[in-house]
């Protein structure tokens, strides 16, 4: 009596390897996801000094304007921003609210 057995090897498939793509923060390394590790950091820096960004790093950012991770800090935002020129305000007199009293031709 012979025993016959089944192949019970199992063949296991392995999922496709992730595409690599630069990283975000435009030091055109090649990484799995968006930045290599420890460069989300390093773009954290860039806009917090308010440093030129790469082109790459801009285009990350465009896709993450509500993750206040990557939102520049107030003063930076200030200081990178243009300048346009205001017109000046003309002055209010302090009494303004208080009518005027009425002319008088007589003289007294």
């Amino acid at each position: 009596m012979s025993r016959k057995t089944k192949s019970t090897k199992k063949t296991s498939k392995k999922a496709p390897a992730p595409e690599l793509k630069p990283c975000s923060c435009g030091c055109c390394l090649k990484t799995g996801g968006d930045f290599r590790p420890g460069h989300d950091m390093k773009l954290r820096g860039q806009i917090k000094r308010g440093e030129t960004l790469k082109p790459e790093s801009k285009a990350f950012l465009a896709t993450r304007k509500s993750d206040p991770h990557y939102a520049a800090p107030k003063a930076a935002k200030k200081a990178l921003a243009p300048k346009a020129a205001k017109a000046p305000k003309a002055a209010k007199p302090a009494n303004a609210d208080v009518p005027a009293p009425p002319a008088t031709t007589e003289a007294l």
